[in-house]
């Protein structure tokens, strides 16, 4: 007893021991047993069930993670921790867990850096009094926890306007009236804004942050010129407006009507563009918020929708948009999103430059691989595994492995890739590929000159000839004329044209320089004075001079031309500047659309080449995409071509079927002509099978080249006419109308489109040509294309794929000669913001490729008679149209009287004004045998009179539809004005005049349009006094809705349906009718 009572003594005197010795000892047992191979304890050791904690496997990346635990016995229990390392190392960290009361437990916090490598793993531990350690996990089987990126928020986003009551519509959907507060997500989102006067505002916005407040500012009165204001963050970031320098953020300046693309750039951030379309009378405000670069070259991913995990090269990098810092080499990208398919791509990562890629998500609605591939220019062959499948952009489901990928095309280099397809895993590819083959370089000038190339004699104007890539000094003389040198860049495979029209020399005047860039607006230094900015012609003095161009955030380039004294002389110069980090290379994944149009174009080439089965195959994949008539046609003649007689006379009729349930829609009477052709060529064909044996049914098929017989059309070989009067000049920098006459008697027209491109730009741009009546067809070139070097050519195909038919050609399309709208005076420093250039590389100025690549497609565009897009314009005023119409209806006050048949005859006078201004005139007949209750009468006595109404209105309004609807077709006029009614009859007689409101709409389908027509008047001339018990009128209300089908420009029938109501005191007169219109313009 006593010795015991000595040794509890000696235990009480001896000093403690610090914590940090508990927590240093421990954290050493735990990592010599991590690193141990002994067995692991049994569970009755580690006392697991001391403990009670959830696994903790995903946490949000950027914030702490927060590990709880609750203990049986938290008294006999002591110095519980959370070891925890970071994916990839060995060792363990400690965390001491607090004790956060009953109702919380334990908990321990763990700094977001845990999560920098993508996961940790830990567990939890804690000494126990009678000594065995209480886990969950161990060191060897530790939890794992996973980062990730939590869902964008959406945001709260507050819209005030001065005045109130302001409609505002998000992303083209009405959200209510100011001051309004919605919540939108991260990210890019436009606002209109429309006042109750008609003046209206525009904004495109990067919702960011916690709140957001966006005040307004309207115009000071509807209509007049567009503006653009353009904001940045942060600010003064060069604005460029199609390709021009125009200022510096903030921006403020007038907008031209039309598409435009605004470009914001500034050194150290990422260059962002957006198109914008101005309207007339509307502001656009368009604001930026720029990403800063890291110095090294930057990968930038966006995704639809934002917010997908990025993985490159199997490391987690964050959520769309991203940016960050990537080494040159090829690397491997994968998108991930909750509920939509994971989509991979292969990329090079470039040395010098930024690369930016765009993908989209698919909702996981299938299981299955798919594999697309895409090219630059569309329209290469593409080949899988050795076997071909297409052409570009092309996507099909493809079986997990590995595949050999091949993309070629007519004049380009051939291309292979090995890529690797995975389960459930939707893979991109995108080629970029080389022109092959010598350059060539065609010359037209007024009158014909000598050419020179390099100072050597090629030939007189117009020639065509074979230069090796790369630059050369292209020089067109003739006597009595002045000299035109011009510098150019052709790479391997291309064809450039030039027409240069010359002018009379005069001996007295200096050399010229004119001198352009892409982007224009550059500052030109001549013999380092500031002489103004591009584009911009130079009078100097002979000899040598020296030429620097200076833009922020470009490469210097500098030329250094000797000008002769000799002969009146000028030197064009066009440079393409290069951004100091270098050019930023793109990749998107194609459209829905473009994948359509490419499966049509691929079963197109199968025709042209002779492989019937091949196209046939291609049309029906297409069909099953998207049911469009035209392409039931196709497969209804490449069966009939095939010798399949009966498919293709089944086909025909499920073709002429569709084509009369759709006489709304735009199917050429050609081509419905053409397919009754065919199927009574088919059924002539199936005559005498169906007479003969059995054993001659089944003989083969005639051959296709056999002559045509009596039962057999001729074949359409003919492609289609085309009709075009080439433009020889236009202004710089304003839109450029294209016409041109195309028909086609027999099939009819297809598909017809227009290609260009200018000094910037190495692949043509095409797109389609628009129907703008009968058979004109047309497009507007936007202004930022028509530049330095514009040459463009126009082709057409027919429904039995004849064709192109063209006016021009890739090798020899119709240059045209850029003209500047006011001569340029050199004016060192005068009205131009001085910049020092940048010291950078002497760089010889000249004609550069590289510029933004367009869609140019080695293959014509699909054959669905897809019109182009149309420019939103304001409407042309036209003459007055009258419009007379002849019909009935049938009216009754419900219970009170009998129904009465009315008849109706009317007329209509409407004319449209400049500016979109509308007026109509109207006045209606009807006449029945009309029923009234008598006021003093009995309560069943009713009275039939003859009675003979007269409607009359006039009403004027302005025509919203072409701001809502770029296309032209929609037509919302909001009218207002004056209405008088008047019945007469024998002994109930009675009027209404009044204000009057309305609606009118339309939808045009050319050559049919749905037409509406409402109007509500409010009587301010009621007179209860009359003999009628049910009162005087207070109000009408008439609708009138329907169809009408253009016969000619001029002439046009309707087929409507009419209502029309009028609201008595005491009751309402109700009528239903019908009525056909005819309708003349003159």
């Amino acid at each position: 007893m006593i010795v015991a009572v000595v040794l509890l003594a000696a235990s009480a005197a001896a000093e403690p021991r610090p914590p940090s010795d508990w927590r240093a000892d421990t954290l050493l047992a735990v990592n010599e047993e991590a690193s141990a191979t002994a067995a692991e304890p049994s569970a009755e050791v580690l006392r697991v069930g001391k403990i009670t904690h959830t696994p903790v496997e995903k946490s949000p990346r950027g914030e702490a993670v927060v590990i709880r635990a609750r203990v049986q016995d938290p008294s006999r229990l002591f110095h519980p921790f959370v070891f925890a390392r970071k994916s990839g190392n060995a060792r363990y960290e400690a965390f001491t867990m607090r004790d956060r009361g009953t109702r919380r437990g334990f908990e321990a916090r763990l700094p977001s850096s845990m999560l920098s490598e993508g996961s940790f793993e830990y567990f939890i531990e804690a000494q126990h009094d009678e000594g065995a350690p209480s886990r969950v996990g161990s060191p060897r089987k530790p939890i794992a926890c996973a980062a990730f990126d939590p869902p964008p928020e959406p945001i709260k986003v507050t819209v005030r306007t001065p005045e109130p009551g302001a409609a505002v519509r998000i992303d083209d959907k009405d959200s209510g009236t100011t001051p309004l507060t919605v919540r939108l997500l991260p990210g890019r989102h436009t606002v209109s804004i429309t006042g109750p006067d008609g003046r209206s505002a525009e904004q495109q916005i990067d919702v960011k942050g916690r709140r957001m407040d966006l005040a307004v500012d309207l115009p000071r009165q509807s209509g007049g010129p567009a503006t653009l204001a353009v904001q940045s963050d942060p600010p003064d970031a060069n604005v460029l407006l199609d390709g021009t320098v125009v200022g510096r953020t903030p921006y403020h300046g007038a907008l031209q009507t039309g598409e435009h693309t605004v470009t914001v750039e500034m050194e150290g951030h990422l260059r962002q563009q957006r198109k914008v379309f101005a309207r007339e009378g509307r502001d656009a405000t368009v604001s930026f918020a720029l990403m800063p670069l890291p110095k090294a070259p930057a990968l930038s991913v966006e995704s639809d929708p934002v917010g997908a995990i990025v993985l490159v090269d199997g490391k987690e990098r964050g959520r769309t948009p991203l940016i960050a810092a990537m080494p040159p080499g090829h690397h491997q990208l994968v998108l991930q999103y909750e509920g939509r398919r994971e989509v991979s791509t292969d990329f090079e990562m470039p040395k010098d430059g930024d690369f930016s890629v765009r993908l989209d998500l698919p909702f996981a609605d299938r299981s299955g691989s798919r594999l697309t591939v895409s090219s630059m220019p569309a329209g290469a062959n593409v080949t899988v595994d050795g076997s071909g499948v297409g052409v570009t952009p092309w996507s099909a489901e493809t079986r997990p492995g590995v595949h050999k990928v091949a993309v070629s095309g007519a004049g380009f280099v051939k291309e292979e890739r090995t890529v690797q397809v995975y389960p459930n895993r939707d893979t991109d590819l995108a080629f970029a590929l080389q022109r092959a083959g010598p350059a060539r370089l065609h010359v037209e000038a007024q009158p014909a000159a000598m050419v020179r190339v390099d100072g050597k004699e090629v030939g007189r104007s117009p020639l065509t000839a074979e230069v090796q890539p790369g630059e050369h000094q292209l020089e067109v003389a003739a006597d009595g004329y002045k000299t035109v040198a011009q510098q150019v860049t052709v790479d391997a495979g291309q064809g450039l044209s030039v027409r240069i029209p010359l002018q009379r020399a005069v001996s007295q005047e200096p050399p010229l320089i004119a001198v352009s860039s892409d982007p224009s607006g550059a500052q030109i230094f001549l013999d380092q004075k500031l002489v103004g900015a591009t584009p911009l012609k130079i009078r100097t003095t002979p000899g040598p001079h020296e030429v620097r161009l200076s833009l922020e955030g470009y490469v210097p380039r500098v030329t250094r031309p000797v000008l002769p004294n000799d002969r009146d002389f000028e030197l064009r110069v066009a440079v393409v500047l290069t951004p100091v980090r270098g050019g930023e290379q793109r990749q998107r994944a194609p459209t829905a659309d473009e994948l359509f149009d490419a499966q049509i174009a691929a079963a197109h080439a199968c025709s042209v080449r002779g492989d019937l089965e091949c196209a046939l195959s291609g049309y029906r994949a297409a069909y099953q995409q998207r049911a469009n008539p035209r392409l039931l046609f196709n497969v209804a003649q490449m069966r009939r071509k095939l010798g399949r007689y009966d498919e293709a006379a089944s086909t025909y009729r499920e073709f002429l079927t569709l084509a009369e349930k759709q006489k709304g829609a735009k199917l050429q009477k050609e081509l419905v002509a053409e397919a009754r052709i065919q199927l009574k060529a088919c059924e002539g064909k199936l005559v005498p099978a169906l007479a003969s044996a059995p054993s001659a049914a089944a003989a083969a098929p005639p051959p296709l080249s056999e002559a045509p017989s009596a039962g057999q059309a001729p074949e359409d070989t003919v492609p289609p006419r085309l009709s075009h009067d080439p433009v020889r000049s236009t202004m710089r920098g304003r839109p450029l109308q294209l016409l041109a006459d195309i028909s086609d008697d027999r099939s009819g027209v297809a598909s017809a489109q227009a290609c260009w491109r200018n000094a910037y730009g190495r692949d043509f741009e095409c797109h389609a040509l628009g129907n703008v009546g009968g058979d004109r067809y047309g497009i507007e070139v936007p202004a930022r294309a028509v530049t330095d070097g514009f040459a463009y050519y126009l082709e057409a195909w027919d429904n039995a794929e004849n064709g192109p038919a063209r006016s021009g050609a890739p090798e020899l399309p119709h240059a045209v000669v850029i003209d500047d709208p006011a001569p340029a005076a050199v004016s060192a420093g005068m009205g131009v913001a001085v910049v020092e250039p940048r010291p950078g590389p002497v760089v010889e100025a000249a004609f550069q490729s590289g510029g933004p690549a367009g869609n140019a497609s080695m293959l014509p565009p699909a054959l669905t008679g897809a019109g182009a897009r149309v420019v939103a314009q304001p409407r042309i005023a036209t003459p007055w149209t009258v419009a007379a119409i002849l019909g009935g209806e049938r009216s009754s006050e419900k219970s009170y009287t009998d129904s009465a048949l009315l008849g109706r005859i009317g007329i209509e006078a409407t004319r449209r004004f400049d500016e979109n201004w509308f007026t109509a005139v109207t006045a209606d007949w009807r006449s029945s045998r009309q029923q009234y209750a008598p006021f003093d009468g009995p309560p069943a006595a009713r009275v039939t009179v003859d009675e003979n109404r007269f409607d009359f209105s006039a009403a004027a309004g302005f025509d919203l539809g072409a701001l809502l609807v770029s296309n032209g077709r929609l037509e919302l006029t909001p009218l207002g004005g004056l209405q008088f009614l008047t019945a007469r009859n024998t002994g109930f007689p009675f009027d209404l005049l009044g204000p009057s409101a309305g609606l009118r709409a339309s939808w045009s389908l050319p050559p049919f349009a749905l037409r509406a027509v409402g109007s509500y008047a409010f009587n301010l001339n009621k007179d209860s006094s009359g003999p009628n018990a049910f009162l005087s009128p207070v109000s009408a209300l008439a609708i009138r809705a329907g169809l009408q089908f253009r016969v000619s420009p001029a002439y046009a029938i309707e087929l409507d349906y009419v209502g029309d109501a009028i609201k008595f005191e005491h009751v309402w007169r109700i009528g239903h009718g019908a009525v056909l219109g005819f309708s003349r313009s003159f």
